[in-house]
């Protein structure tokens, strides 16, 4: 058992408040999911969702398609709007007025006069037998009953991109369903021709008459403006109306510049003032000093004044006392000169001041008037520029008015004569049937490119949602990622499973120093570089830490720590201060006393209490005398008095504490510490757990440095397997 050497260190330095990057919050965020993360972890799940989705959609489809099949016969309807005849115009509706136009003759497609007249057709009991048997009453077919059903079964639509419209008719019978489409197409033909000849002629009228009005009020317009040149000289009104606008700018900019000019000088007369203001004098700039002591009269009473003091010197080489004549002659002139440069000086200094400020108020003045002269001529400009451009402003609006009706002149001609060519124009030339209704042989309705992804999405959705859900509602932490979610609270690392680490097993407690090349070692070696660089930014050297839970890992986090920051060249002390499940000298192999409790009750002196591990890097001091464990004696001012000697001895003190959850010892030395570190271990803690103890260890003089993770299972999800792996294979090549 040796003693470590004593080394004065830095008095610890105060706790920081919490990180501006972390969250102000404090009760548990509200869990984020990793869709990686997730399709990693649930990959047998999703897969099989997948096949079982897609047996769920043949078999629909297979189900589907004997019990309620429906089958879609099309026709296809191409809508011209230009005349076909040699000779016409080639373009005439519009694009958007086009579509318009299509959309038109779909509602009129399905619309109820057309399916009215379907139904009340003679022919529809024989085109469509099984379908008009379903409306069948004493009376007959009940008209309006099959008119509400046709009106679901019949869909029409644009083909986008395209001038073509859909008709279909939906029904379980294919030639039902053929046979009322039949019936559809002829009856919208009928209507079709018949509503092109009757609005044709109205239309024409109504054109021709705007075409003359528009003529009309374009010849009133164009006489106005005619007038108003031949009055105006516009051509000469317009150069001299550039002319005063540049003119004006010019003045706008340099009465900008003038007012900043004032601005300043304005701002430099208020210092002035303020300085001749003050009771304690005026503070002269350097400038003005320094030309003071240039000037001659200044100059001339320096040089008496060097001269004497030379003279001074040489009598004192000549061995006379204050005490002679000659000696204090010199002197009182050299007194006299010395008052007369300070009054010289303030004279001088005052007189050049009281000249600046003249000059400032003689240029403020000048610049004043010529402000109020660019603003008087700027007024002038202004007024002249209303004259001339009053008449441009009327030949503006005329010309603007001749445009618009001009415009709308083209727009009544244009429209007069494509209404004349689609008047000449065969109706059947307007809307075209491409392809004609026929039998389908094979179904709509159920499609299996549809069910078969349908049956997919559905299950894959619903399998989603549960593994979702079950995300959200598991509130235990699996990983650093859990962690990272609670608000204000910091990840200082992460711990794999020992069962995963392919160096092989052995003491978690001493994985660093047994198996320093494996993937646990390589964990520590992380974390102790972010811990290292906190406490020396810090200056922290007494260090809590503290699991939430029993068997979380806190003292393999401890003693692992100790070892790597010891192996690192820092002088470590650990310290056993778990009173009721005490476990370092079992690790280390130590004795059990004396220890922590004999040094708090005066029995031994630090140094007596510390013992040195088998490999000599690290300190360790045990529990102690089992009759001294008082569990209130970490409390005391002794334990104070035992933390500050240990920072004056050690780099580092790592002390290891009973589990927050079954007692309050680490929260009573995070009050005495420089900081804290919670260790909770994956699958164990809930977020909840953590949160509470974070807020708890917030509270205390410690800074709370942040949580570790331990015990972490590549099943969790992330690159967690695949980073073991890697470091691994890295190790042992």
């Amino acid at each position: 058992m040796t003693t470590a050497p004593a080394m004065p260190a830095p008095a610890s330095a105060p706790r920081p408040a919490t990180p501006p990057s972390a969250p102000s919050g404090g009760g548990v965020g509200t869990a984020t999911i990793d869709p990686f993360k997730i399709v990693n972890k649930y990959k047998f799940w999703l897969a099989g969702a997948v096949a079982v989705g897609a047996v769920l959609g043949v078999a629909a489809h297979i189900v589907l398609l004997r019990v309620a099949p429906t089958y879609r016969p099309v026709v296809l309807f191409e809508v011209n709007m230009t005349p076909l005849s040699p000779g016409t115009v080639t373009s005439i509706v519009p694009k958007d007025d086009y579509q318009r136009l299509m959309q038109t003759e779909v509602q009129k497609m399905k619309g109820e006069n057309i399916l009215r007249a379907v139904v009340e057709d003679p022919r529809f009991e024989k085109e469509a037998p099984a379908y008009a048997e379903e409306f069948r009453e004493a009376g007959g077919i009940n008209t309006r009953k099959a008119l509400r059903q046709l009106q679901k079964d019949v869909a029409a639509r644009v083909i986008p991109e395209t001038r073509l419209i859909s008709l279909t008719v939906g029904y379980k019978v294919a030639g039902d369903a053929t046979g009322i489409l039949k019936l559809i197409r002829e009856k919208y033909e009928l209507d079709t021709r018949n509503d092109v000849r009757r609005k044709s002629a109205g239309q024409i009228q109504t054109l021709t008459k705007q075409v003359s009005e528009a003529d009309a009020e374009l010849a009133a317009l164009q006489r106005q403006r005619e007038g108003l040149i031949g009055s105006g000289q516009v051509d000469s009104l317009d150069d001299r109306a550039g002319t005063n606008r540049e003119l004006l700018g010019l003045i706008s900019k340099e009465l900008v510049d003038v007012d900043n000019k004032l601005k300043a000088a304005g701002e430099a007369m208020v210092i002035y003032d303020e300085q001749l203001k003050n009771p304690a004098g005026i503070t002269y700039s350097d400038t003005v000093r320094a030309q003071v002591e240039n000037e001659p009269e200044l100059q001339e009473i320096k040089r008496t004044i060097s001269n004497l003091t030379s003279r001074l010197d040489s009598i004192k080489l000549r061995g006379m006392s204050e005490n002679h004549r000659e000696y204090k002659e010199v002197v009182a002139l050299i007194e006299g000169y010395t008052n007369s440069e300070t009054t010289t000086r303030e004279r001088l200094l005052r007189t050049r001041f009281d000249g600046e400020v003249d000059n400032m108020r003689t240029t403020i003045r000048q610049f004043t008037a010529q402000r109020d002269d660019l603003n008087r001529r700027r007024e002038e400009i202004r007024t002249q520029l209303v004259d001339l451009t009053r008449i441009q402003s009327q030949i503006s609006d005329i010309d603007k008015k001749l445009g618009e009706k001009s415009i709308s002149r083209r727009s009544f001609d244009d429209s007069l004569r494509n209404v004349t060519a689609l008047s000449e124009m065969d109706a059947a030339q307007r809307v075209v049937v491409l392809q004609q209704e026929r039998i389908p042989d094979q179904a709509a309705f159920p499609d299996i490119k549809m069910m078969l992804p349908l049956g997919v999405l559905v299950v894959l959705s619903l399998v989603g949602g549960v593994i979702v859900l079950r995300e959200i509602l598991d509130q235990r932490v699996k990983g650093p990622a859990d962690i990272a979610m609670i608000p204000r609270t910091r990840v200082l690392g992460f711990i794999p499973d020992a069962i995963e680490d392919p160096s092989g097993t052995g003491a978690v407690e001493t994985a660093m120093r047994d198996r320093n090349k494996g993937v646990i070692a390589e964990a520590f070696r992380v974390i102790r570089g972010t811990l290292t660089k906190r406490l020396s930014q810090t200056g922290h050297r007494t260090v809590v830490v503290m699991a939430g839970m029993p068997g979380s890992g806190a003292t393999s986090v401890a003693t692992n720590l100790a070892i790597a920051s010891g192996a690192a060249g820092q002088r470590v002390l650990v310290i056993d201060a778990n009173l009721r499940r005490p476990a370092l000298q079992r690790v280390f192999g130590l004795a059990e006393t004396p220890g922590l409790v004999d040094v708090l009750t005066g029995t031994v002196r630090l140094d007596q209490a510390v013992q040195r591990t088998s490999d000599g890097t690290l300190s360790v001091m045990a529990v102690g005398s089992r009759d001294k464990r008082n569990l209130e004696i970490l409390a005391t001012s002794a334990m104070n008095d035992l933390l500050a000697e240990a920072r004056a001895k050690f780099d580092l003190v790592i002390i290891d504490v009973a589990p927050a959850i079954v007692s309050g010892d680490g929260m009573a030395l995070a009050g005495k510490c420089d900081a804290s570190i919670l260790v909770v271990k994956a699958m164990s803690e809930k977020r909840g757990l953590v949160a509470r103890i974070r807020n708890d260890l917030l509270d205390t003089r410690a800074e709370f440095l942040g949580v570790i993770v331990n015990s972490v299972k590549s099943s969790a999800g992330g690159y967690l397997k695949g980073n073991i792996k890697a470091s691994s294979e890295y190790q042992a090549a």
